[in-house]
């Protein structure tokens, strides 16, 4: 369904001045004299696949061997297909081959944890068998050591909490009470801890380790596995696959908490947030069908107005705990259908619903006939059995815009949404995600109006992509079209593009919310992006923007060509933009960073026509980095 709105056509003088600060050629320089963000190499072409880790003073990435000086071992099997660990401090610039192809990777403190499959390694236990191992290391060892065996069954291999690492060992418990969970602290970083359950909720048990969430370990548990872990919900069978429990990374003692919930899969949307030290809010999904085949939300009032009582027994159902002191206090079963995506606020629960689960046979709440949109539904926290309702509330999202918000992010205390709808812009419909927002207790529909920071002008927003909130701002990517009007014009209006008529790109955005006008204000860069990948990243005080010399119809690195991807930065609060590196054309990230000490970036050689690590060849994407002081 797409209900239409107007979009009022804006005056360049109106729009640009605060959404669209754009940099000068006198900007383009490399660093500050400091040394803050001045780009330094790597000896090194990394895989980037996502796995690199930046914590504090560490990174560690993955060397690709195959374009390595033109193919190189680096881990001594033979092969020269490996993905191979090399560890960097930002602080002085050591870096060091790890010799191992990791799967995982984490950094605890100056402490490095690697999972690798000894299928494509050595035999690091030195026991004759191909297993998934942990490794540990650090600058004072010549190579890893051998920690222990990763459960190849489980998710995740490990997780870095805290002052703790956690990782599922690949053995059945045999205590009274036991898992196969363990934890090392960051005081003693090769010294393994058994975990035990609460001995209430759960006894011995075989867990998996499914992610962190805020301060909260989430685990999974499989009824099915080998060797029988018996009903853990008590729906009198053996054959749920993902039952949840929880345990808390700072407890001392930690104990593993059974909540007796089956969940849809262990990888299920969720939510954790700590209300104070120690207590959390979760949010999780039930899956009626696991939990016994009953049905979980058969009340009307669970239901928006007009919609039958929902009478099947195929629902997720969003539940929500409050976790004290170690276990679970209290669990609620709120009777909303949930799905996609779960988000916790300060005040609200908010989850996504599927029309076609609201219900007896589903319930269409857009007015476009069909019941397959998918809309936001929340409650308050403090009753959260009363959602929020309204016949305005209900417009339809876009899960599926490009980024990893899933069409659904929060900047307190506003929600927002990409809202699947048509807009009139200059005087035509324009069918896009657009960006909505709502104050979850006062709004009666989402609104499409953004504030430009310079002065209260409003703004809709059409979609290229959506990222989740980083440092209180909303990421995002701003189409052109949706604006009627070519965005790349510098700070003095001066058109960019190879085509003036070009409305075709897109603008880095990043959204905040003002007290001041007690609204969202939108802020952002000319410069068109790497199509539908800009790779946003707020850190440091500043916006980190891949940006896109074909499309903004610039040769920012003055090399000759207009067909380099390259990384610009600027603060969040001036209009000062840095061209800092050239970078590959992604995806993900245009850098990889935890805001603390420094970042990765990967730098497409052949674009820059440099060999950037030194390796006597020009091929992949050289690593580089830079430190924030």
């Amino acid at each position: 369904m797409s209900t239409e709105q107007t979009q009022s056509t804006p005056k360049a003088c109106v729009l640009l001045p605060g959404l669209l600060v754009v940099l000068g050629l006198a900007a383009c320089s490399g660093s500050n004299s400091n040394g803050a963000f001045q780009v330094r190499a790597t000896g090194y072409v990394g895989v980037d696949d996502g796995s690199a880790r930046v914590r504090g003073n560490l990174a560690v990435f993955k060397a690709d061997e195959a374009t390595q000086a033109g193919g190189t071992i680096l881990n001594d099997d033979g092969d020269m297909d490996d993905g191979v660990a090399i560890a960097l401090r930002f602080s002085d610039g050591a870096q060091r081959n790890l010799g191992a192809a990791p799967r995982e990777i984490e950094i605890l403190g100056d402490q490095v944890y690697l999972v690798v499959d000894e299928t494509n390694n050595q035999d690091w236990n030195s026991n004759g068998m191909d297993e998934l191992v942990l490794l540990h290391w650090n600058f004072s060892l010549s190579e890893p050591e051998f920690v222990d065996l990763i459960d190849p069954d489980s998710p995740l291999g490990l997780v870095a909490a805290g002052t703790r690492l956690w990782y599922p060992v690949d053995a059945d418990p045999i205590a009274v009470n036991g898992t196969n969970l363990r934890y090392i602290d960051i005081a003693d970083p090769d010294l393994p801890v058994e975990i035990d359950t609460d001995g209430v909720t759960l006894g011995t048990v075989r867990v998996q380790l499914v992610a962190r969430e805020g301060g909260l370990i989430r685990l999974a548990i499989d009824e099915t596995a080998a060797g029988g872990q018996g009903d853990l919900n008590g729906d009198l069978d053996g054959g749920d696959t993902a039952v949840l429990a929880l345990v808390e990374v700072d407890a001392s003692p930690p104990l593993v908490v059974g909540t007796g919930l089956a969940q849809p899969a262990a990888d299920a949307p969720f939510a954790a947030r700590e209300v104070s030290d120690g207590n959390f809010d979760v949010l999780c999904l039930v899956s009626e069908t696991q939990q016994g085949a009953v049905n979980l939300n058969p009340s009307i009032a669970a239901v928006p107005a007009g919609c039958p009582a929902d009478t099947d027994t195929v629902d997720d159902v969003l539940h929500l705990l409050e976790w004290q002191a170690g276990t679970i206090a209290s669990t609620t079963n709120t009777e909303l259908a949930g799905a996609i995506k779960l988000l916790l606020m300060e005040n609200w629960l908010v989850t996504l619903s599927r029309e076609s689960d609201l219900g007896a046979g589903g319930c269409d709440l857009t007015g476009d006939g069909p019941t397959d949109d998918i809309v936001v539904r929340w409650a308050p926290l403090d009753d959260p059995t009363v959602a929020v309702d309204g016949p305005d509330l209900y417009d339809p999202v876009d899960t599926a815009v490009p980024g990893e918000s899933l069409g659904l992010t929060a900047v307190e205390p506003l929600l927002f949404a990409a809202i699947d709808t048509t807009v009139n812009v200059g005087g035509s419909p324009l069918a896009l995600p657009w960006l909505g927002r709502v104050f979850p207790g006062s709004s009666t529909s989402w609104n499409l109006t953004h504030l430009d920071p310079d002065g209260p002008t409003g703004l809709k927003l059409g979609l290229a992509r959506m990222e989740v909130t980083q440092a209180g701002r909303l990421r995002a990517e701003l189409l052109e079209s949706s604006q009627g009007l070519n965005l790349n014009v510098g700070c003095n209006a001066q058109v960019k593009d190879f085509f003036v008529a070009d409305q075709t790109d897109a603008i880095p955005i990043w959204v905040r919310y003002s007290p001041t006008y007690n609204s969202s204000v939108a802020s952002g860069l000319g410069y068109a992006t790497e199509p539908m990948d800009g790779g946003v990243v707020v850190a440091f005080g500043r916006a980190f923007v891949r940006v896109s010399e074909q499309a903004d119809g610039r040769d920012w690195n003055l090399d000759g060509d207009a067909t380099d991807r390259v990384l610009v930065r600027t603060p969040l609060v001036t209009c000062s933009p840095v061209l800092t590196s050239i970078l590959d054309a992604g995806p993900g990230p245009s850098i990889r960073t935890d805001g603390v000490d420094g970042a990765l970036m990967y730098c497409d050689e052949a674009g820059a026509n440099k060999d950037l690590n030194l390796d006597g060849v020009i091929l992949g994407s050289a690593v580089r980095y830079f430190r924030d002081y």
